[in-house]
């Protein structure tokens, strides 16, 4: 039901500390790989994959542990990883697959443990794939956690398992380091989730960063390992540390929209190193995510328009928007006016035959007066409304209308303009009225009201519900341009058209251009066929879309691991494994890049 159109601009810095000597200290100042009787393309490419389980990335930032500090001088990472762009819950179990098998949860459904039921068999994990692809990778696995073991790792061609015990897993992974003749060696430590889990997953806890540093010291040790093996002058290792996920703790933003990059359960930290690459920060997007999208230039007020406007027929409705006696419920959108136009009750926006009084005339509206804006509704006779605030300035508001009975016993006709409860008088509304209407729900002119037309009206974002919307969530939520989940009112919409993007949509057997209905009810606003669109792109403190997948894309993701693996090693991926990750490509130090 998401709305994913931001685009951002991403930096990306460039360290040179790499460059300059006397910089901060690296594992190898001396590049073995330039030695004239080993030249890189000749060496056998390795891997050493580290799992670190409950590594939030930002926090690793801050606690500098001095091992994988001095490691990013040669690598591509991030502090900013993510594990999942969805809002979902991450566990130890989700996090080891999407590393393992390249994809999201969606495909490999596991959740929450290993032995329930999954798609591991579409979906195998890296072990699995490699051993098929190429036999002769010898692989070993040394893990903490049986299960991991017996599952995602069935496949090693040497198995360990330490229950619990990251000291004894990373004695092991010494002696394997120093000793075997494996191209893959999958590592999984526990410690860090163990102490977060326990104490807290920040920097300010002393427990968490002294499993942290505990960690980066096994690290610093496996390095070394690596470097004193026999035959390390004629390999090419890459060094993965990735962690499967951050704190256990679920993230419910107190205003705006959820995102992951705010989210320190989906905040990994993962690093490709190899003592050739130069340094490859990525980051989070920083700054206010843009608006975006194409969407009806509409022409209210004055004659009607030809060909302008949108509807979604009442017939096509039914009685999602019969609003009885005694009922409550919300209208909200987002508005853009031409700067410096006054008018005379042109409305816009609702659910009702025409902005007059009368029998015929029942149902609930948004117009303009003046400068300002109003919720005006009508239960068979008289008008009950409530009036905004200044929205006169060529800019993004949000509006939200709401037929409340509030704590004191009434029912009010309530106007919020951006969150903020109207100061203005609000009518008082029967328990006896009733809103039903037959007319269909539209956007753009409707007859009724005075004044000229005013064309280049943007509406967007337009959504009822069949509920009062609480003051609380209007004021914190307002900005948003999506419905991520979850949501405490998703139920209670009953038309929700972003109006960003029109389609071409098949409606009762024949073409229609429309704004999708994302409620899933299938009510789609026909917009009429010569209606021009306009295509915004702009920035408003006052409006919070939800990060692109793009944005994403821009830091590595827990499902890019596997395709650098792969890469790595020489194993094209077939054309159905289905992989959703990709690769990231080094830059060298001694390679012209």
């Amino acid at each position: 039901m998401n709305l994913r159109k931001a685009i951002l601009t991403i930096s990306f810095g460039i360290s040179c500390c790499v460059l300059i000597l006397g910089c901060n200290k690296t594992f190898e100042s001396k590049l073995e790989s330039a030695q004239e009787n080993n030249p890189p393309e000749q060496r056998v490419n390795k891997v050493l994959f580290l799992m670190i389980d409950g590594l939030v990335g930002t926090e690793m930032k801050k606690i500098n542990a001095p091992t994988i500090s001095s490691m990013v001088n040669n690598a591509i990472y991030s502090y900013n990883s993510i594990n999942s762009v969805n809002n979902d819950s991450i566990t130890n179990e989700n996090g080891w697959a999407t590393l393992l098998t390249g994809v999201n949860s969606s495909k490999h459904q596991v959740i929450n443990n290993l032995t329930d039921p999954n798609n591991l068999t579409a979906y195998p994990a890296l072990l699995t794939r490699v051993k098929a692809a190429n036999a002769g990778i010898k692989s070993v696995s040394i893990t903490t956690n049986q299960a991991l073991n017996d599952v995602l790792l069935r496949d090693a061609d040497e198995k360990y398992v330490f229950a619990a015990n990251d000291e004894q897993a990373s004695t092991k992974v010494k002696d394997v380091l120093g000793q075997s003749t494996a191209g893959l060696v999958m590592v999984q430590l526990g410690g860090v989730d163990a102490a977060g889990k326990q104490y807290g997953f920040s920097s300010g806890v002393s427990q968490y960063v002294q499993a942290v540093t505990k960690v980066d010291g096994y690290i610093s040790q496996f390095l070394n390992a690596l470097r004193n093996r026999g035959n390390y002058n004629n390999e090419n290792w890459l060094v993965v540390v990735a962690s499967n996920k951050g704190s256990n703790q679920r993230y419910y933003p107190v205003s705006g929209g959820w995102n992951a990059f705010d989210d320190a359960m989906h905040n990994n930290f993962i690093v490709f190193y190899n003592p050739r690459f130069l340094t490859s920060p990525s980051s989070r997007p920083v700054g206010i995510l843009p608006y975006s999208g194409e969407t009806p230039s509409y022409t209210i007020a004055g004659t009607q328009p030809a060909n302008n406007g949108g509807y979604v027929p009442d017939a096509k409705l039914g009685t999602l928007m019969d609003f009885g006696p005694g009922s409550e419920f919300t209208m909200q959108c987002k508005i853009k006016v031409p700067a410096a136009t006054t008018r005379s009750y042109p409305s816009f926006l609702g659910k009702r035959a025409t902005f007059n009084t009368g029998a015929g005339n029942e149902g609930f509206l948004f117009f303009l007066e003046g400068a300002y804006w109003g919720m005006n509704t009508n239960g068979g006779g008289s008008n009950m409304q409530s009036l905004g605030t200044d929205i006169n300035d060529g800019k993004w508001h949000t509006l939200t209308g709401v037929v409340r009975n509030e704590p004191d016993g009434v029912r009010r006709v309530v106007a919020y303009t951006d969150g903020a409860r109207t100061t203005k008088a609000t009518n008082t509304v029967a328990s006896t009225v009733n809103f039903t209407s037959n007319a269909d729900f539209t956007v753009g002119w409707r007859d009724g009201g005075g004044g000229s037309q005013l064309t280049g009206v943007n509406i967007t974002d337009i959504r009822v519900y069949n509920v009062a919307l609480s003051e609380a969530y209007i004021g914190s939520n307002f900005c948003k341009t999506d419905v991520s989940l979850p949501d405490p009112y998703a139920a209670n919409l009953v038309g929700f058209w972003p109006n960003t993007a029109i389609w071409n949509l098949i409606q009762n057997g024949s073409p229609v251009w429309a704004s999708p209905d994302f409620t899933g009810n299938g009510n789609h606003m026909i917009q009429k066929s010569g209606a021009a669109t306009v295509s915004f792109y702009e920035t408003s403190n006052l409006v919070c879309p939800p990060v692109s997948a793009a944005m994403y894309a821009a830091v590595p993701n827990s499902v890019d691991v596997a395709a650098q693996v792969f890469a790595w090693l020489g194993i094209s991926p077939g054309s159905g494994w289905g992989l959703d990750g990709k690769g990231w490509t080094p830059k060298y130090i001694d390679v012209e890049n």
